[in-house]
Formats: structure tokens, C-alpha cells, sequence
């Protein structure tokens, strides 16, 4: 005979399972991870024959893919910006990249200006424990730096990174950087390591985790384990970058692991994007261009969002959606409210993720990046975009101001511009319009051309 509970103890354990297992008890704990330079058809689950992504096509499947998701410029540090704050980077004068080629004025800052709160902020005074976990490139000044912007943790490089001997730094043990000159050594791997173990330690308490991945930027570079499983690929760039997404794939893997080993994977909010467009080696297909440039495949990004306990599996959302609204989704995912003081671009996604608006989240979007702009205004898009030789990523020659219909035309093939006139014209009016609302750029690139 099988033993039996009274019936008030078996009522009690009920009620417990259920309030351990309830996957909205507690607040969420939130992973944000930041490819560089990820091409927009370089996954399995955009159709690609060629990368091998089962880790990240298994957040799409457990969740939500858009395929129609940007970000606010077409290279790293300025998209990044604009991640972190919710707000077009423009509007505080980050429209640069962060470089030794850049200049300011005397006494401007090169980086994230102080002024302007960061999610990681915003989740500390929440009550998360917070880390940055790889590439910042977000300014090296002291005020600037992850642990002063918002960050309990940090543990990466400050900007561009060698593959297999980084200068790292570990703010649990110093703020300045130390060369790793360990044999083996590769940077995707040791991220996905310090990752695994920051879950681990704070797996009992809500955490926001940003990931930015150096992969799969230049320098072409990969360990023989990633390369020996494209032995089919005849170009060894593609053949290496394929191999770099493999090994972040591999430590998205191991994130995802560890989030079910530790029971906190059905409340824990997972987002992956890229900073910007793919480049050389990467695809982009079907889009028009790459980074650096305001064409679809420099400013269309994979966006997968994973939150088992709250969001529909298997999703995919076809709306204009924006980087800048991870600011906010995050904040209203963790139980917080947006003060409109905040002056936020973004808009929490999670009731359109939901199914609770038919609304679409952005009727407009803007870009502007140098001698490049654009606006889409619902399917409208209006660019003025690089084309042909000449020029540098950040002060590019552009082309003629060309008119496109993205639901007709995402490929950007056939500019409307002369045929609807009209359309054109409220376009470029709408882009001026906020165009006027800007300051100048904090700093340049140097030279300019």
C-alpha cells in the first residue's frame, strides 16, 4: 500500500510546489547578449545552410523572433549608446564611434556622457546585481568606465580586443587591464565562462547580465576545435567567421544550461541582438549593404527574446521594433516604472510580444550617422545612403536620396523617389523635424575623410 499524507499536509506541499514552480514568482532576472557584427541571414532560424546556431535558433523556438528589428546606427559604439539608454544616442551627441582617431573640443568627453542614466542604473536601483561581461567601447575616461556606469561587475576590454591575447579587466581584482598570455586562450570562451560563473553565483537573487560578445568582429580568428567543423567552406574568412559565431553559440549553449540547471530558466528574461550589420564574411541576405552603411543590412538586426514564464513559444513578430526598447521592456519586466522624465525613445515590447495591442510599436524611426540618414515612416523608408567607393565607415559619399516600400521592396532594389514625390517630401520633412532637435556630435572622427 502506498503511503498517504493528511490531507492537510498534502494540501500545504500543493502549495508550496505551486509557489516555487509558479513561473511569475519573483522577479525576473534579465540576460541581454550583444553579438558584433552578426550578418542578418547568419543563423538557422533566418534559413541560413551555413551557420550552426542551435543554441540561439532554441530561443526563437522558446520564444519570440523579429524580423523586423534595428538598431539606431550602423557601427558599435553609437548603437551601443543607444542600447544602454534607452534614447537615440544623437540626441546627447554620441553619433561617433569611440577611437584614438576621434576629437573633441577641450574639456568634451569622448564616450557615454555621464549625464544620461544607463540600464544597468536603472536595474540597480531595482534591486539587481548587475555585470558587463565583455567588449564596452563606450569610452575609457574614468567616468565612463562599466563600473561607474551602472555595473557591480565587469570583467572585458574597454574596445577593440585580440582574440587569443586581450588585455582584460577584472574589476574583482583591479581596475586596470592585464594582457592574458595563457596558451589556448580564447576571449568567446573565457566570456561564456565568466558568464556561466556570474549566473552561478547570483542564481538565488535577480541579476541583469549584459553580454557583449567581441564575436564575431575582425580579426578573422578561430581555434582549430570551432574550424575543424566547417571543412567544407572554401573561404577562410567565411570559413573563420562561421567558426567564431560557432563558439558563441556554443557559450550561449552553456548559458542556457546553466539557467535550467539552477531552476531560474523560466523566469529569467533572455534577449539577443546584434550591435550593427554584418561585414566581411558575414551575410545579410536578403538585404541591401552592411555596416556602416544605412542601407537594411547595415541597420536590420536578428532580435530573439526567450521569457518561458510570460512570453508565447515559437513566436515570430513581423512589427517595426527598435534596440532602444530594451530599456524599457526590461524595466517593465522587472516590476519597474518608467518616469517620463526619462525622456525614453523606446516602448516596453512585452504587451505586443503578448498578443494584448494590435498596435505596431514604432510608426516612425530615424537614423542619422555622419553624411548618412534615413527615416521609416510605417512601410516608407527614405535614405540617404552610402554608395560606391570613397570616403571612410563614418563619413561615408553617399548616394542620392532614394525612396523605398519595405513591405514590397526589403531588398531595396527599386527607389520610388521620383514616382511619389509627396511621400518623399513628408519624409524628409519628418526627419527634419527631428533633425532640428539634436545637438551637434560631441566629437568627430579625425581625419574627416
Amino acid at each position: 500500500m502506498k503511503p498517504t499524507l493528511p490531507p492537510f499536509l498534502s494540501l500545504s506541499l500543493v502549495l508550496l510546489c505551486l509557489t516555487v514552480a509558479s513561473p511569475g514568482f519573483g522577479k525576473p532576472n534579465i540576460v541581454l547578449i550583444l553579438a558584433d557584427d552578426l550578418g542578418y541571414a547568419d543563423l538557422g532560424v533566418h534559413g541560413s545552410t551555413e551557420a550552426v546556431t542551435p543554441h540561439l535558433d532554441s530561443i526563437a523556438a522558446r520564444g519570440i523572433r523579429c524580423t523586423q528589428a534595428y538598431i539606431s546606427a550602423p557601427v558599435c559604439s553609437p548603437s551601443r549608446a543607444g542600447i544602454l539608454t534607452g534614447r537615440y544616442q544623437n540626441r546627447f551627441g554620441f553619433e561617433f564611434l569611440v577611437n584614438d582617431e576621434s576629437t573633441a573640443a577641450d574639456g568634451e568627453l569622448i564616450g557615454l556622457d555621464p549625464a544620461e542614466a544607463t540600464l544597468a542604473e536603472r536595474m540597480q536601483d531595482l534591486g539587481y546585481t548587475t555585470a558587463c561581461i565583455g567588449k564596452w567601447h563606450l569610452g575609457t575616461d574614468d567616468a565612463c568606465l562599466p563600473t561607474n556606469r551602472g555595473f557591480d561587475v565587469f570583467y572585458g576590454t574597454l574596445g577593440q580586443s585580440s582574440y587569443f591575447t586581450p588585455t582584460l579587466i577584472d574589476s574583482r581584482r583591479s581596475t586596470r587591464g592585464k594582457k592574458v598570455s595563457t596558451p589556448g586562450y580564447y576571449v568567446t570562451d573565457d566570456y561564456s565562462r565568466r558568464a556561466v560563473e556570474f549566473i552561478e553565483e547570483h542564481a538565488g537573487t535577480p541579476f541583469f547580465l549584459y553580454l557583449p560578445h567581441f564575436a564575431v568582429h575582425k580579426p578573422h580568428d578561430a581555434t582549430e576545435r570551432y574550424l575543424s567543423r566547417f571543412p567544407a567552406i572554401d573561404d577562410p574568412v567565411r570559413r573563420a567567421y562561421l567558426a567564431m559565431l560557432a563558439a558563441m553559440d556554443d557559450g550561449i549553449g552553456e548559458l542556457l544550461a546553466v539557467l535550467r540547471d539552477t531552476g531560474i530558466e523560466e523566469n529569467t528574461l533572455v534577449l539577443f541582438l546584434s550591435d550593427n550589420g554584418g561585414t566581411q564574411g558575414s551575410s545579410n541576405d536578403p538585404l541591401r549593404g552592411k555596416k556602416g552603411g544605412l542601407w537594411e543590412g547595415g541597420i536590420r538586426t536578428p532580435l530573439l527574446v526567450q521569457w518561458p514564464a510570460r512570453l508565447p513559444e515559437g513566436t515570430v513578430f513581423h512589427e517595426p521594433v527598435l534596440a532602444l526598447d530594451l530599456f524599457p521592456t526590461c524595466i517593465a519586466a522587472a516590476g519597474g516604472a518608467i518616469d517620463e522624465s526619462w525622456r525614453l525613445d523606446g516602448v516596453d515590447l512585452l504587451p505586443y510580444f503578448a498578443g494584448k495591442t494590435d498596435a505596431t510599436p514604432h510608426e516612425t524611426i530615424y537614423w542619422k550617422f555622419g553624411t548618412q540618414w534615413a527615416i521609416r515612416h510605417r512601410d516608407w523608408k527614405l535614405v540617404q545612403a552610402r554608395e560606391g567607393r570613397g570616403g571612410s565607415i563614418q563619413i561615408a559619399r553617399p548616394g542620392p536620396v532614394r525612396l523605398f516600400d519595405l513591405a514590397e521592396d526589403p531588398r531595396e532594389e527599386h527607389d520610388l523617389a521620383a514616382g511619389n514625390p509627396g511621400h518623399a517630401a513628408r519624409l524628409r520633412e519628418l526627419w527634419e523635424a527631428w533633425d532640428k532637435t539634436l545637438p551637434a556630435p560631441a566629437w568627430r572622427p579625425n581625419p574627416i575623410e
